[in-house]
């Protein structure tokens, strides 16, 4: 079967995931000035996160599949190894 168009990451949802993760991050910082009303609205967050973090990973999927592919065509499959590890930050995991 086609992919459908909802599994495809576009630019609304890049900028609609990082919206939701800066507004994450200033309730978990939010210190002494913490409401009530952002215990549900954090629960909404995550639930939306969640939901876009499965098309993120696809998409980080199709990347390697393509890198992995690129790399076996042109015999560099060490420079794509080494691009994974870069893409996976200081911590060693997937940001």
């Amino acid at each position: 079967a086609p992919p459908d168009k909802a599994a495809t990451l576009t630019d609304k949802d890049v900028t609609r995931y990082l919206q939701l993760m800066d507004r994450k991050l200033s309730i978990l910082t939010a210190g002494i000035h913490w409401k009530p009303e952002y215990g549900p609205e954090l629960e909404a967050i995550d639930k939306e996160i969640k939901g876009l973090r499965r098309l993120v990973d696809q998409e980080h999927a199709r990347r390697e599949g393509s890198l992995d592919q690129r790399a076996t065509s042109i015999g560099g499959a060490d420079e794509v190894s080494g691009l994974k590890e870069w893409d996976k930050g200081p911590s060693g995991q997937r940001s």
